[in-house]
């Protein structure tokens, strides 16, 4: 298996989780802010860097706002 296809297996997996977290947390008064609590506590920052460099393909409108309200705060991959 090379880097590449790994990567691409990760980044689904990825965008396949925080879908999930935003389905279970419908019914939240501040479901973006929650989402991106979650993401924050517990998500490495390698696994932020490499969401947000997929960019917005498959995710929920909701992931994508925590993921921007996120993005100032997670450092640029080397």
């Amino acid at each position: 298996m090379t880097g590449e296809v790994h990567h691409v297996d990760t980044t689904a997996k990825l965008v396949t989780m925080i879908n999930q977290i935003v389905r279970n947390t419908v019914h939240e008064h501040d479901q973006v802010g929650l989402v991106a609590k979650h993401i924050h506590a517990f998500w490495t920052v390698r696994m932020q860097q490499q969401l947000l460099r997929h960019g917005n393909e498959g995710l929920d409108p909701v992931a994508i706002a925590a993921m921007n309200q996120l993005a100032p705060g997670i450092p640029s991959a080397s």
